[in-house]
């Protein structure tokens, strides 16, 4: 709770002129990797429901007797997007 309370108090624009700089930087630099953690965690779940909706969908789109090009189309977007997922990993 303390931390919480910490890291929500205003900190000056230029860390050394707070009371503390090293605490000051440290809390900036915390602030910055938790927002960016954050932001990397949302968009890795997003592209994991991507694969696995385009995954789903070429298999649907097999079952219910689409045309070729559909299914090959959903299923070579599946294989891009679980390509690029083990590229950016």
């Amino acid at each position: 709770m303390r931390e919480r309370w910490i890291m929500s108090a205003r900190m000056p624009d230029d860390p050394w002129d707070a009371p503390d700089p090293a605490l000051a930087y440290a809390l900036r630099q915390q602030n910055w990797y938790s927002a960016h953690r954050d932001r990397a965690r949302r968009l890795h779940w997003g592209s994991e429901v991507l694969i696995l909706l385009t995954t789903a969908a070429a298999t649907l789109a097999a079952a219910l007797q689409a045309p070729a090009w559909v299914t090959a189309g959903m299923g070579a977007v599946a294989l891009i997007f679980a390509g690029l997922r083990r590229i950016f990993d």
